[in-house]
């Protein structure tokens, strides 16, 4: 803010703001072993300690998802007495102010989260989790910061600073195992009313919320898991750090007075979330907003040169570098070799030997487990979805195995997050409903016409189930709830009451994603064991990937329709062996991508 609009009674304050950064310490991807440009904790504190040295009042804050995302983070999941843990050791190091829970922080379960967040010297915050069961709280509901404020004339005046976080309040589905019966989680929009109210009857004179939520929608009903929007409109509050969605906002700098600013910074440190706001002391020593500014700053501009010069970034690079080593260390531990590509690249498409080893695996396990039960004689499928897929995380966020042989790297790479194995029993009518809302993925296509679009932007990849086990086709043509068809199990039509054991993982078998019969009460097996570490035992068991001896859908045959896709561009050393799809390389897509047309 220009300087000359200054008075002695007015200061800047600029709140700093990372979010979602998934244990991403630094550039650098332990699945592939190569440097993630533009990613990274390490690149973001550079731009962190440029951001402070301008002003002469700061605060960092950190919105949630800290702790969770990677093999560093794996490794480092289990409490070891006195072992500091390598993400908040470098927080430490870089002064946060404070940090929300996100809702991947509770993966590990609630010993995991208390060993990890003990070291922390800053507050973690929750304002709409309370603990049942005489458990002890895991993070304060809100924090009331005194910061000395430093006037222009170099006169200090203390103000105080409120900030509470929220949590999506479906943390209790996706985490059910470790969560229930000892957390309650409330609807953000009513827990942030009461917080705001709270602190300022405590005597705030500034308050913020750290919401890990998307920004959502204006009409999203309670509950709802983005509702950082709603937040944002209430009446006490003066600024917003919103996440989860892993989305950048805003695109452009906003500067405005009597609206609430508020910055939600990608995801992985990609992005620096910045509010500047200027307040004003009154002659009664009240605090007033003399106006705002809200920005993002690309972290990846500062390069590995700046790195080097940078305090900061050496101050996080120190604090990470015995995880960092024995990270790297772990994950090229052999577990067995592949002879075909295993990559996450056309993962929407028919054939993918990724999904399918995947599905091998979970139903392998399942099998074993549910020997000597009523649910042995059931018909077993397998489900799985791609989890690395491009959108929001670029064009280097997708699975990539060459033939040849497999370590521990390639398995986290194939399967990223910490699910544990389960199964769920589920009527002919509930599967087929499953695959219907997996098949919602797809754009609706018009027979007959060339070059549509594929995938529809709204629906995560993750949530693309493809059930291994069964036979049926995906008719393009047909609106949503009509798509698929021959659905058969063997020889056998899939008949409506028939009851089938479907392997998946506990995120979906506790109610994720909404699919049909995917739910609490059908849960038959749910194992401590990682879906990740089913997958390690399994290659080391069959020693050799040999690729899919058989692959469940396949699009309905329509003449002359063809539809467009863009993947990484490592998919062109993939096309050659993939001449069971009618493919053509198109040229150059979007940033880092290659267009695809299928014809079907």
């Amino acid at each position: 803010m220009p300087s000359s609009n200054r008075t002695e009674n007015e200061i800047q304050l600029r709140i700093l703001a990372t979010s979602d950064l998934h244990a991403t310490l630094r550039g650098f991807d332990y699945c592939s072993e190569m440097p993630l440009p533009g990613l990274g904790l390490d690149g973001a504190a550079a731009l962190i300690g440029q951001l402070r040295r301008q002003v002469r009042n700061s605060l960092l804050v950190d919105n949630g998802d800290f702790l969770q995302g990677n093999p560093l983070a794996d490794l480092f999941a289990e409490p070891v007495r006195d072992r500091l843990h390598p993400v908040v050791a470098a927080m430490n190091k870089l002064g946060y102010d404070a940090a929300a829970l996100g809702n991947h922080e509770f993966n590990y379960g609630l010993p995991a989260l208390r060993h990890a967040i003990a070291g922390a010297r800053f507050p973690i915050l929750c304002a709409n989790i309370a603990m049942l069961g005489g458990e002890l709280p895991v993070a304060s509901t809100h924090i009331l910061l005194e910061r000395n404020m430093l006037f222009p004339s170099g006169r200090q005046q203390p103000l105080r600073i409120g900030l509470f976080g929220l949590i999506p309040p479906q943390v209790k589905i996706w985490d059910r195992r470790n969560l229930e019966g000892r957390i309650e989680v409330t609807d953000m929009v009513d827990a942030a009313r009461v917080t705001i109210a709270a602190l300022r009857a405590e005597g705030a004179d500034l308050v913020i919320a750290l919401c890990h939520s998307g920004i959502g929608s204006t009409n999203a009903p309670t509950g709802s898991e983005n509702m950082a929007g709603q937040v944002a409109a209430l009446d006490g509050l003066d600024a917003i750090v919103a996440g989860h969605s892993h989305d950048v906002f805003p695109a452009t700098p906003s500067l405005s007075e009597g609206t609430v600013p508020m910055v939600l910074p990608g995801c992985f440190a990609s992005h620096v979330g910045l509010i500047d706001l200027r307040l004003r002391q009154n002659d009664d020593g009240r605090w007033l907003s003399r106006g705002c500014a809200a920005a993002l700053r690309v972290a990846d501009h500062v390069g590995p040169r700046n790195l080097r010069l940078s305090p900061e970034a050496q101050a996080v690079r120190k604090a990470s570098a015995a995880a960092h080593r024995a990270t790297r260390l772990k994950v090229r531990r052999p577990v067995g070799r592949t002879d075909v590509p295993l990559t996450s690249h056309l993962a929407a498409l028919p054939g993918n030997a990724a999904l399918a080893i995947i599905a091998e695996s979970q139903a392998a396990h399942v099998a074993a487990a549910l020997r000597g039960t009523p649910f042995e004689r059931l018909p077993l499928l397998s489900a799985a979805a791609p989890f690395k897929f491009g959108g929001r995380g670029g064009a280097a966020h997708y699975t990539n195995v060459a033939p040849g042989p497999l370590a521990i790297r390639n398995v986290a790479d194939l399967y990223i997050h910490p699910n544990r194995i389960a199964a769920v029993v589920v009527t002919g009518t509930e599967l087929k409903a499953w695959l219907e809302k997996s098949a919602e993925f797809f754009l609706r296509v018009v027979p007959g016409q060339a070059n549509q679009p594929l995938l529809n932007p709204d629906i995560h990849a993750s949530d693309f189930d493809v059930i291994h086990g069964v036979d049926y086709q995906i008719d393009l043509s047909a609106s949503c709830g009509k798509r698929v068809v021959g659905l058969s199990f063997g020889e056998d039509r899939v008949e409506p009451a028939k009851r089938y054991v479907v392997a998946t993982n506990s995120y979906r078998a506790e109610g994720g994603g909404d699919f049909p019969g995917a739910q609490p009460a059908n849960i038959v097996l749910e194992d401590r064991i990682m879906v990740q570490d089913v997958l390690r035992e399994h290659i080391e068991h069959v020693g050799t990937i040999r690729g899919p001896r058989h692959y469940p859908f396949a699009f309905r045959t329509l003449p002359g329709t063809s539809v467009l896709l863009e993947t990484a561009k490592a998919v062109r050393a993939e096309l050659p062996c993939r001449t069971d799809l009618a493919l053509e390389d198109l040229g150059e897509g979007g940033e880092g991508l290659v267009r695809l047309r299928l014809r079907l």
